[in-house]
């Protein structure tokens, strides 16, 4: 997902990467964007209170967004 020259790609929205992992419908994940802005939270901080993934699962779906190779806790 890297560009070149500057030029930018668009990343997958982190309620369609939730949702396609089955964390969420997509219905109750754009309620859950409002609720999350409204507490002045991060969406995958509500996610992880809500117990509907943990940190790790988190973790692991903002680098598939961002491109970026996940490091679990263990091999720190």
């Amino acid at each position: 997902m890297t560009a070149s020259s500057g030029e930018r790609v668009a990343r997958p929205s982190l309620v369609s990467l939730l949702a396609e992992a089955g964390v969420a419908s997509e219905a109750e994940l754009r309620r859950a964007v409002a609720e999350a802005h409204e507490q002045g939270l991060r969406l995958g901080e509500l996610v992880v209170r809500r117990g509907w993934a943990d940190e790790d699962a988190m973790a692991r779906l903002l680098a598939d967004q961002w491109g970026l190779p996940f490091l679990g806790r263990e091999s720190l």
